[in-house]
């Protein structure tokens, strides 16, 4: 937090202020703009030094999303749905279908945060693929029973006993990010 403190002072009073034992600094107030500059965002958080010392900005990873879901029309996430798109799959559990389309923004947020891959925004994993599970809808609600099923096929996304395929998933708990991951170990012909 910043020891400081916002105030409305008229001119003729600034130099009293400043003058004060406890004030380091007087700043006049200044108009803010929101940044989606690609480069700026990425080096800020070094996910460029990731790229490079990895090797990779996530080509071959699939990651899943669970939350109100994905515009999947949305250009710097594919501009599509289905195989061989940057949001190869997904589900509905709000709605039972399978079109996992956003209706709240959320969901395509996060999305982006991951993997957009834009001329103005980038995300930290351009090019993972990206599942979208739809679990909270037009509210932002949704049931735990929900989540549950969409962790699930998280681990089995195609639904066939294995969790080869398994997707990364990660979920918030009293303020810790927590990763989760289905394993490959097998148990009875079933891995988990």
């Amino acid at each position: 937090m910043i020891a400081g403190v916002a105030a409305t002072i008229p001119e003729e009073d600034l130099d009293a202020v400043r003058n004060l034992d406890y004030v380091t600094a007087v700043h006049h107030d200044r108009i803010l703009r929101a940044s989606a500059t690609p480069a700026r965002n990425i080096t800020q958080i070094c996910a460029d030094q990731v790229w490079s010392q990895l090797g990779t900005r996530g080509s071959g990873v699939t990651v899943a999303v669970i939350d109100t879901c994905i515009d999947y029309t949305h250009p710097a996430l594919g501009g599509g749905f289905g195989p061989g798109k940057k949001v190869a799959g997904g589900y509905d559990f709000i709605n039972g279908d399978a079109d996992p389309r956003d209706d709240h923004d959320r969901g395509t947020h996060v999305a982006g945060i991951i993997a957009a891959d834009g001329a103005d925004l980038i995300g930290v994993a351009p090019d993972v693929t990206l599942i979208a599970y739809k679990v909270l809808g037009s509210t932002g609600q949704g049931t735990m029973s929900a989540i549950i099923a969409a962790l699930e096929r998280s681990a089995d996304p195609n639904d066939d006993g294995s969790s080869s395929e398994a997707t990364a998933v990660s979920w918030r708990k009293h303020g810790e990010t927590t990763w989760h991951a289905a394993g490959r170990r097998s148990h009875g012909g079933r891995s988990s």
